[in-house]
């Protein structure tokens, strides 16, 4: 099995903000984590597939106002392989997020911001930056517990001479201090 070195990262750094979060008990931050499914629309590398692989998302955020929000965090997305090799992304990205209230529990939500994504393929490895945007919902089953529904689209700038683009599924869960 591979060591999986990004998530690892991910998840050492989404606990350390959790506990530096829960320490300062301050109104408006927040952390969460999600597991998607992954859809890669284009050749990465030379290696061609829609995805598999369970993609993952760990992150923090504060809440400015009830309709704005940054978050941070870590992600992995999948991966996709066939006859001529495997191709997988996982890296870090800061989001602008906005929030539209529908009712007293359920609101839209959009995002834009950066990524910066590491690349392993058969064929070798790369870095990209990556222009981030996504859109969803999200419910609140309690004042301080969200269940939240998004796809994510990651579009990379210049990994392996190409611009690949990866969008992604997701559901997870979000806890407010």
């Amino acid at each position: 099995m591979r060591k999986q070195p990004g998530v690892a990262k991910a998840i050492v750094f989404t606990a350390l903000l959790a506990g530096a979060l829960g320490a300062a008990q301050a109104e408006g931050l927040y952390v969460g984590g999600s597991v998607g499914l992954p859809d890669y629309h284009s050749s990465v590398n030379g290696v061609v597939g829609g995805g598999s692989g369970t993609g993952l998302k760990l992150y923090g955020g504060y809440q400015i106002n009830p309709n704005f929000a940054v978050e941070a965090g870590g992600f992995e997305l999948g991966h996709i392989d066939n006859s001529t090799g495997r191709a997988n992304a996982r890296g870090a990205f800061v989001d602008a997020v906005g929030f539209y209230p529908l009712n007293d529990k359920l609101s839209l939500l959009g995002s834009a911001g950066a990524a910066y994504g590491r690349w392993d393929t058969t064929n070798g490895d790369d870095s990209s930056p990556a222009l981030k945007l996504g859109a969803g919902v999200q419910y609140d089953l309690s004042k301080s517990v969200a269940l939240r529904a998004q796809y994510e689209r990651y579009q990379f700038t210049s990994a392996f001479d190409a611009k690949p683009g990866v969008g992604q599924t997701t559901v997870g869960l979000n806890y407010r201090f």
